[in-house]
């Protein structure tokens, strides 16, 4: 949900395209509230912290299929959403045959940028067992700095070197890796050290947790400086976990969990490529918000559908 809010209104220049009320020096509030949503390392932590768990069990059955399913329903989003594209533009939307199997893998996704962190998170997944063997034998304090300073590295060599990082595939492949491993580590070290478990021995008054949530994206506003992304997180992770929130919220929230996948390779197709102007004609950005959230949960339910089709025991049926 975070990763839709940014994407609609992280841009300044996507001001005009919705009815805004509330401004702050020259900033929309939903614009404000984008620097606040940061979905790539929140979802590092967690799947640091759900591999670690795995690792821990000592046996993945899983390993590579957890990968493949991810591609498949990447493959299936692609198969439905190409043939209206290249409709509409022609065979040279495709590009060359290395554009084509680039944008397959998701090395250089020019189809649909949003899709620039599934490579390498796939190559932190397929990797955790070796790595977090490395960070075990290395201990707490050393995976921590070898973790960060790659992330810095990493977000130097984004900030000064963007023109060539950006635009040579397995440098930018390498440099994102490095640049999401720290927040990976974090998760991982979260789960290890069984921080949760002494954390919540202790619950926070609700006013406390509620007041620190609102610090911590009043500070993330404030600041407007991804060096303090991974930390952020962890905030938002921890406090969040103090509150008890009612059930139909936590239900709402395993139905999103369940299709956040899907949303997040699809809705890029459905706001950026085919409804663009239908989506923002509902001018105010909450309602904006919930009809894309809307039409990527029913376009989700479709590809699960889909990808089920194809599975040898559906087949069998």
């Amino acid at each position: 949900m975070m990763m839709l809010w940014y994407h609609l209104f992280g841009l300044e220049d996507m001001d005009d395209l919705a009815h805004h009320i509330f401004f702050i020096e020259g900033h929309s509030l939903s614009n404000l509230m984008a620097r606040a949503c940061n979905p790539v390392f929140l979802f590092l932590i967690l799947g640091g912290y759900g591999l670690y768990a795995v690792y821990q069990k000592g046996q993945d059955r899983h390993h590579v299929s957890r990968l493949v399913k991810l591609y498949k329903h990447h493959w299936m989003i692609l198969l439905l959403c190409l043939p209206p594209v290249l409709l509409l533009n022609g065979r040279s939307y495709l590009g060359n045959w290395t554009n084509i199997v680039s944008n397959l893998i998701a090395l250089d996704p020019t189809w649909n940028e949003t899709l620039w962190f599934l490579l390498p998170y796939c190559l932190l997944s397929f990797s955790y067992p070796w790595l977090f063997k490395a960070t075990d034998r290395l201990g707490f304090v050393a995976s921590t700095t070898i973790t960060f300073a790659l992330y810095i590295a990493a977000s130097y060599m984004f900030s000064r070197h963007g023109n060539m990082v950006y635009h040579h595939g397995l440098v930018t492949l390498v440099n994102e890796t490095a640049y999401l491993s720290f927040a990976f580590y974090l998760g991982a070290a979260i789960r290890k050290y069984n921080v949760l478990t002494h954390w919540l021995q202790h619950r926070m008054p609700l006013w406390m947790a509620v007041g620190g949530l609102v610090l911590a994206v009043a500070v993330r506003i404030g600041m407007n400086t991804r060096a303090i992304d991974p930390f952020y997180s962890c905030a938002i992770v921890l406090l969040t976990l103090q509150i008890n929130l009612p059930r139909p919220i936590t239900r709402f929230g395993e139905l999103i969990g369940r299709h956040s996948m899907n949303i997040w390779m699809i809705h890029d197709w459905l706001y950026n490529t085919f409804f663009t102007s239908f989506i923002y004609g509902f001018r105010y950005p909450i309602v904006i918000f919930v009809v894309l959230l809307a039409m990527s949960l029913a376009a989700s339910y479709a590809v699960n559908f889909l990808v089920r089709l194809t599975e040898p025991s559906q087949r069998a049926r």
